[in-house]
């Protein structure tokens, strides 16, 4: 055999060895990502997992439940069960809950998987979610806001993470606590839109409202915990295996949803037999480091512009949909700015620059007061130097949704802030029976002692503020027999 046929042979023997070895080898499963990264099935059963569980029942104004606490626990000991490192809660103050939910979203920077789970009293204002801690002290709807924990907190956090894929279990849809209120309250949660890599559970439909259970643990929670056990099965197909469940045991009075946008898969408890191919790993693709800096200016402002901006600016942010929540919430809660549609005719007004002796209010010679400080402007006449009048309070916004002074239609209750504003201890004007109340007297004479605001306390009564000395009543029944001065407000010039 000459030196070329050898160094043929040789070349033909270690080909064949090479490529037997790799027939024989132990198969290795891979699961493809979108983003050409691959990871071995091992390697997601060791990733990382990090839950956050809170259960509030304990409630110390509203109705107490009897089931979130023991919810909670039993989710924890699942969760740890399936790998999770848990951070845990039960009957939380808000404080507590803000508190949580800030470590939560540091733990999840990492990387991994993130799961909240909430079980409590929860309600939505206005198409946001809030979840109520223990020490809310509601008694209408405004009080929602200040007391409670909003839902988007959550998923400001997970999206500030950048985590591959994030778990939220709403199991808070439990019997209103709030029956006796107006119905702007509505039933149940509202459905929030998934940001991307996220799987928000409902343990009800959204606008429905579901029972605290008869046994142990709510009926959504015993359900959720049986199928999180189950080897092998895909997060979407698990979580229908609970709807399926519930909506029997409770002949279809409660239906569980889902809202994701999830891209791979996910299993609760992984089969280290299965077979995986073509699974892909979701990640938080959009880079949010500049809007996130620019979101932290931003996030405790009252202006509604600043988020309009915002939008403007970062048309493509995961946190567009916060920041549209914001602008709704504000325009909601602020005034609104005048426009031609809210005058009743387009004469120019005249104003005479007749002004306060200090310079903070302006008579526009057209019935109303502008206050330069606020920006806000009010009736120069009360009800009872308008019309001879004092109402009670469900009459006053009667009155109010009708007066049309200056022009404007848009006229509304003032709040007891707004009212406290105006109050001024070295002002003096006069009542109707010649009285003094501590009121700048470019405001006309005549006058009630006491105005009406729009803040209701509880399911019977509302706030109203006396200008003689500066006192809140907070318990005055809003249909009763007690009757108050009307002063309206409204915003602009």
């Amino acid at each position: 055999m000459n030196k070329l046929n050898k160094l043929f042979y040789w070349i033909l023997i270690i080909f064949v060895l090479s490529h037997t070895s790799s027939l024989y080898a132990k198969p290795k499963i891979i699961v493809k990502s979108t983003d050409n990264r691959s990871i071995e099935i091992n390697s997601m059963q060791n990733e990382k997992r990090i839950a956050l569980v809170i259960g509030n029942g304990t409630y110390k104004n509203i109705k107490t439940l009897k089931n979130p606490v023991n919810d909670a626990s039993a989710m924890v000991k699942v969760l740890e069960g399936l790998h999770f490192k848990v951070l845990r809660g039960f009957d939380l103050t808000q404080k507590e809950m803000k508190r949580l939910i800030s470590q939560f979203g540091d733990e999840i920077r990492d990387g991994g998987v993130g799961l909240f789970y909430f079980a409590g009293h929860g309600i939505q204002i206005n198409g946001e979610n809030y979840l109520i801690p223990i020490d809310a002290d509601v008694h209408s709807e405004k009080d929602v806001i200040p007391e409670a924990v909003n839902a988007n907190d959550v998923l400001i956090n997970m999206a500030y993470a950048k985590n591959r894929l994030n778990i939220v279990i709403l199991d808070a849809c439990r019997d209103n606590p709030f029956k006796g209120f107006r119905s702007a309250f509505g039933g149940g949660l509202a459905q929030m839109k998934a940001p991307e890599g996220t799987f928000i559970a409902y343990s009800t439909a959204p606008g429905s409202v579901a029972s605290d259970g008869e046994g142990k643990n709510g009926l959504y929670t015993q359900e959720l915990i049986k199928n999180m056990e189950k080897p092998g099965v895909q997060i979407e197909q698990m979580f229908k295996g609970v709807r399926e469940s519930v909506r029997n045991l409770s002949n279809e009075r409660q239906i569980p949803w889902e809202s994701s946008s999830i891209i791979g898969d996910f299993y609760f408890k992984i089969d280290s037999n299965m077979r995986v191919s073509n699974m892909s790993v979701p990640t938080m693709q959009n880079n949010i480091d500049v809007d996130k800096e620019y979101w932290d200016t931003i996030k405790s402002s009252t202006d509604v512009s600043d988020f309009k901006e915002f939008l403007s600016k970062f048309p493509n942010s995961v946190l567009t949909e916060v920041a549209q929540a914001k602008i709704n919430q504000l325009e909601k809660i602020q005034p609104l700015t005048p426009t031609k549609e809210t005058k009743i005719s387009s004469r120019p007004i005249k104003i005479k620059n007749s002004l306060s002796s200090d310079g903070r209010f302006t008579d526009n010679g057209d019935g109303t007061i502008f206050d330069i400080n606020t920006g806000l402007m009010w009736t120069k006449k009360d009800s009872y130097a308008e019309i001879g009048r004092c109402f009670n309070w469900n009459n006053s916004r009667k009155y109010v949704s009708e007066l049309q002074t200056g022009g404007y239609r848009d006229w509304r209750l003032p709040t007891v802030d707004e009212l406290k504003n105006i109050y001024e201890q070295s002002k003096t004007n006069t009542t109707y029976d010649g009285g003094r109340i501590h009121l700048d007297p470019i405001f006309a004479d005549g006058g009630s002692y006491w105005y009406w605001s729009l803040e209701e306390n509880g399911n019977c009564c509302a706030r109203g503020v006396a200008f003689n000395d500066g006192s809140i009543g907070s318990g005055v029944d809003r249909g009763g027999c007690r009757d108050m001065g009307v002063r309206a407000v409204r915003a602009g010039h």
